[in-house]
Order: structure tokens, then C-alpha cells, then sequence
């Protein structure tokens, strides 16, 4: 038994930072279906594919520097992004035998297991995956289809189609929710169902795939102006199709700059702002940090309330501030620490500059533990914190305290 995962973005300006959460929530909990090696593989913007895969499990692949740097490009440019963890039954457990698999100009990954996958393909290789592959490569899906002696759902991305395509048979299960801002698919319903609500997104319908049908996703993709007609902008061949494809590259990449406020004015504030409150989640998210900031200059600030703290503290932590000033929405403490950051970074402040990593300060007889934010206005560094310093005690001699005495005149 294996596992899939994956997300299709509906947004135009891609994924969110909720949804970079979903996914890696969903590829950890999907280890539960299959723990030998993990893969990853991602489509930006402009239909370029990058991928990884080892022999981890889902928690120790998202701590690897190749799946960092894939989340961090899929989550800025990202049009979808599909995860796999095999529990293995053919071949052995390597790095190369992990999903996805790659041949020509396509890209897989499987849950199932097949009777006759030698039959599939004249390549020689050891998983029954990398033949389903070999054989849609070399004859199509609907034959391929036709020949499969056993279980399977697929997920594949076709980078000449640019589409992602989803299938499977009634022996392995594949779901799909429509969310606002993008498909996410899962081997489990319940698996969606648990993260989905854990990140707080709502959800307008889940779906099981129907056996035998393929579903196919349009990515939507852009192209760069150097990358139409094999790099040439304008060619004397050109026929109907050509200009119509040119005409429709124009006028959406017009609409984005105005919609943007790009035109005449480079990169706008708006864009900016649009950008930030996708990365943290919501505008009024947003607005509320923004607030918090603004009004603690100078001042030590909490990550949250703990008993021990006067009402002058209590009114400078950080969750209780959101939960007070956002009435009826929900945010992980994960969300606004990283949100806490994000906003104050647009907005020029700094926080615990020349401090130690996650300092603390606690509070009470219990002496718990908070984390501290010193926030402070880069754009008025004279501003200095008020952060208690404690002074070192220890005692000094009459002698030593008339010598300094004596100095200072």
C-alpha cells in the first residue's frame, strides 16, 4: 500500500501559505500508507518540473534540503505539486526505485500493485510503476489501461499537454476537494478531511475518482516572451492559431500589470500588499499584525498569555491580541509567529534584532516560558527597546565606589 497527495492551484498568483501547510501535513500523514522513501514533484509558472525522491519517510524527506527548496519555489511560483510515500512491494528499496519516476516528457507516481507489469513494457526495470510509465510513454494511457493486470491509481504530469492527469481502478481509492484557491487530492478522505480541517479551509465538495475515468487538470500556465515558438517572438509562418495564442498572452499579461498596478510604476505597492497577504493568509490578518507592531515600538512583546503577567503584559502578547482583534477567525500560533515576521518585514520593523535565537522570558511561580519579541522600527533606529536589564549584584567597597568618585569629577 502506498500513498498520494498533491494540490492544484486555482489562483492566480498560485498557492498560499495555508496551502504550503496542507501539503506538508499531508505528505507527513500520508507515511501512515507507506514509509519506505518518500518523492516530491512540482510544476511552477512556466510548466518547469523539478523533483526529488529518497528512501525517508515523510517526516525526515520535508527536513531534506532538495524538498525545502522545492516547497519554497512551488509555494512562490507554483501551479501544483504532488507527493508520494511507498510501502514497497516490487523491486527494492533505493533511492532510485522511490517515486516519482520520470521517462521522456512525463512524470508518475502509483499506489498499487500489478500482476503482469513485465508484460507492459520491452524496458527492463524492477518496480511496477516505472513500466506503467515505460508504457504510457510508448503507447498511451487507454492501452495501457486496457492491459493492467491489478491495482492503481495514478497521478502523472504531462509537460507537452501541460496538464496533470488523475486515474485509478477500483482497487485503490483516490479523493479530491474543491477549496478556494485549489484542488487537493488525497489516497484517503478522511486523511483530507482532517488536515483540511486543521488548517481551517473550507471546503465546497470532496469526490472519489470514478474508476476507468481520467481527470485531467489544465495548469494554466504562462509562458515568457522568450520561450513563444520555440523563442521567436514573431515568425512569417505564423497562421491563425499562432496569433490568437500571441493575442491571448498579450491581453492576459496586460490584465495582470493593471490589476497589479505594474504599469508606469514597476513594481507597485499593490502587487507588494496582494503578495503579503496571500503569504500570511488574510488581508485583515494582515491589518491586525500591522496594528500590533505599529502600537508595541520599543516594547518587549509575548507570543501569548500565561498566569503570572500584570494587564500591561497581557495586552502585548501576540495570540491574544489576534484572537481579540479577529473576531470569528482562526489561525494556528504557527500562522501568526510566521505572519508576525512576514508583515513586519514589509513594513520596515525588525523584531529581536541582536538577540539570541527564540529568546524567552518567564512568568508566575511556575516560571513558564513565553517566547519574547523585541520589535523595534528600522526606520527609527534611535527608538531604543525597553527591555528590563537586569544589572549583575555583587558587592562593592567603599574604597572602589570613592575611586569612581573621584573619576567623574
Amino acid at each position: 500500500m502506498c500513498g498520494i497527495v498533491g494540490m492544484v492551484a486555482t489562483f492566480e498568483n498560485g498557492f498560499t501559505f495555508k496551502h504550503k501547510d496542507v501539503f506538508s501535513n499531508l505528505l507527513w500523514l500520508d507515511t501512515l500508507r507507506g514509509d519506505d522513501s518518500t518523492g516530491i514533484f512540482g510544476v511552477n509558472k512556466y510548466g518547469n518540473v523539478k523533483y526529488a525522491k529518497d528512501i525517508k519517510n515523510g517526516p525526515q524527506s520535508l527536513e531534506t534540503t532538495e524538498c525545502k527548496d522545492i516547497l519554497s519555489d512551488i509555494y512562490l511560483n507554483g501551479r501544483c505539486i504532488v507527493g508520494h510515500n511507498r510501502k514497497a512491494t516490487r523491486g527494492f528499496i533505493t533511492d532510485e526505485n522511490a517515486h516519482p519516476f520520470v521517462e521522456g516528457d512525463k512524470i508518475l507516481v502509483h499506489n498499487g500493485t500489478l500482476a503482469n507489469h513485465k508484460e507492459l513494457t520491452e524496458n527492463k526495470v524492477e518496480v511496477d510503476s516505472h513500466a506503467i510509465l515505460h508504457s504510457i510513454v510508448e503507447r498511451g494511457y487507454q492501452k495501457t489501461f486496457e492491459e493492467i493486470q491489478g491495482a492503481f491509481a495514478l497521478a502523472w504530469y504531462d509537460t507537452k499537454e501541460k496538464k496533470l492527469h488523475l486515474a485509478r481502478n477500483s482497487e485503490r481509492p483516490l479523493w479530491i476537494a474543491n477549496t478556494p484557491g485549489a484542488w487537493i487530492f488525497a489516497s484517503e478522505k478522511e486523511m483530507l478531511e482532517f488536515v483540511l480541517e486543521r488548517n481551517k479551509i473550507e471546503v465546497k465538495d470532496y469526490t472519489e475518482l470514478t474508476p476507468g475515468t481520467v481527470y485531467s487538470i489544465e495548469m494554466g500556465l504562462g509562458k515568457s516572451p522568450d520561450k513563444l515558438h520555440g523563442g521567436y517572438l514573431f515568425d512569417e509562418e505564423w497562421g491563425d492559431e499562432n496569433w490568437k495564442e500571441f493575442d491571448s498572452f498579450c491581453v492576459k499579461a496586460l490584465l495582470y500589470y493593471l490589476h497589479n498596478g505594474l504599469v508606469n510604476t514597476g513594481i507597485g505597492d499593490k502587487y507588494h500588499l496582494n503578495k503579503l497577504n496571500a503569504s500570511v493568509g488574510s488581508g485583515n490578518l494582515v491589518s491586525t499584525l500591522h496594528r500590533f507592531l505599529e502600537s508595541n515600538v520599543g516594547k518587549e512583546t509575548y507570543s501569548h498569555y500565561v498566569d503570572g503577567m500584570n494587564d500591561d503584559e497581557k495586552d502585548r502578547c501576540l495570540r491574544d491580541f489576534v484572537e481579540d482583534h479577529l473576531n470569528g477567525e482562526t489561525y494556528t500560533p504557527q500562522q501568526i509567529t510566521n505572519g508576525l515576521h512576514l508583515v513586519a518585514k514589509h513594513f520596515s520593523y525588525n523584531i529581536n534584532v541582536g538577540m539570541k535565537d527564540r529568546p524567552q522570558k518567564r512568568f508566575g511561580a511556575d516560571r513558564k516560558g513565553v517566547n519574547l519579541y523585541v520589535i523595534t522600527d528600522s526606520r527609527n533606529p534611535f527608538n531604543k527597546p525597553s527591555v528590563d536589564v537586569v544589572e549583575p549584584q555583587f558587592p562593592v567597597s567603599d574604597e572602589v565606589l570613592e575611586l569612581f568618585s573621584g573619576l567623574s569629577k
